[in-house]
């Protein structure tokens, strides 16, 4: 889709259909006779597989590994999650030039030539790619962008934070905090995927957090499509909204930040683990600088005594990052507009696809001097 002006043109057309953060496209060619494309994984993005020449076999699980997988939680299984997939019901398809196959986000799939195939086989990948900024998780990112620049005046929520000074590395805000104990909630709850099962159930608010992994449809046709109007989305994200302050916890949210901080080149290293594969996309809330990752030292006494001390001081901390989130519930139930959020969210995907295009067709004049 950046080298081919035909296949940027159509991914752009799907991307405007549906309206998600971008569509990509790879085009794959693999040998004949039983020669594997690629290992099962899954993908963070849903995909359109389009069979062009020669013939293609399929097995697509039909139960999520990962149900509705942020960009960040992609990874290939390790060998005990394998095994365990040969449980769960499989469908097996052969593709014919010009059929197509759809695979959700979060379904481990393969594919391979038939071994009585003599031809190569190439097929195209269209990903509809879905980042953090189109998600329902994203509307409450942006209430708290919103929550604390409406309340300037109170020391407490503009600038209170853990560890002394918050321009120190170890000085984190609340609001800070609070981007990312969003996000650990979201992502350590089991939301029925089967390899989730070593994560926490949230009753009684599980439906509602894993819903806030749903993507927003911005185009009417997949509302419709989806059963997701405007009126449905705003409920989701109203009863996550009420679900943060009773399951948000400081140590988890620090255990999060440390498993998604820095590496020494300043770098997200959560790519960095031997069960991600590539394709994984560094975590980064809505808003956030890309330059802004964090990391503790081992020899941090602040963060240290927080994590693994039951002192009055852990727990003071504790209380007081709730006391914030519970303010953050109140304010985002009481004065922010579902469509503010709404609006933030549909403005950031419009920005962003204006400055990549823009950067896409760059490339493409270099190239072949028109377009």
């Amino acid at each position: 889709h950046k080298r081919w002006i035909s296949i940027k043109n159509f991914a752009r057309s799907l991307e405007t259909e549906v309206m998600s953060s971008s569509v990509s496209c790879n085009l794959y060619v693999t040998p004949p006779k039983s020669a594997r494309a690629f290992e099962s994984h899954l993908d963070w993005m849903d995909v359109i597989v389009l069979q062009v020449v020669g013939t293609k076999d399929w097995t697509v699980w039909t139960d999520p590994l990962i149900s509705l997988v942020p960009p960040d939680e992609k990874r290939k299984p390790d060998m005990k999650t394998e095994i365990q997939s040969t449980k769960h019901l499989q469908e097996n398809v052969r593709l014919y030039p010009g059929d197509a196959l759809y695979i959700p986000r979060g379904h481990l799939h393969n594919a391979t030539t038939p071994s009585d195939s003599d031809s190569l086989s190439m097929h195209l990948t269209f990903g509809i790619e879905y980042f953090f900024e189109t998600t329902i998780e994203a509307l409450l990112h942006y209430a708290v962008s919103i929550f604390v620049a409406s309340n300037k005046q109170d020391p407490s929520i503009s600038d209170g934070g853990i560890c002394g000074d918050t321009s120190h590395p170890s000085g984190l805000t609340y609001e800070v905090l609070l981007h990312y104990g969003i996000s650990e909630i979201i992502r350590r709850t089991n939301c029925h995927g089967f390899g989730e099962k070593q994560e926490p159930k949230r009753e009684p608010y599980n439906d509602a957090i894993c819903s806030l992994r749903k993507s927003v449809p911005l185009h009417p046709q997949i509302q419709q499509i989806k059963g997701r109007s405007d009126k449905v989305i705003e409920q989701m994200y109203v009863d996550g909204v009420k679900a943060i302050p009773a399951q948000v916890s400081l140590v988890n949210t620090l255990s999060f930040i440390a498993s998604v901080g820095a590496d020494s080149s300043g770098q997200g290293n959560n790519n960095k683990s031997s069960e991600k594969s590539l394709g994984a996309v560094n975590y980064r809330y809505p808003g956030m600088s890309k330059d802004t990752y964090f990391s503790f030292r081992d020899d941090d006494e602040c963060i240290k005594d927080i994590m693994h001390s039951s002192s009055s001081s852990n727990v003071s901390q504790q209380m007081l990052f709730q006391k914030f989130a519970q303010s953050f519930m109140e304010f985002a139930i009481d004065n922010i507009m579902f469509h503010d959020v709404k609006r933030k969210l549909e403005t950031e995907v419009l920005r962003s696809r204006t400055h990549r295009w823009r950067n896409e067709d760059q490339i493409l004049l270099n190239m072949f001097g028109s377009l």
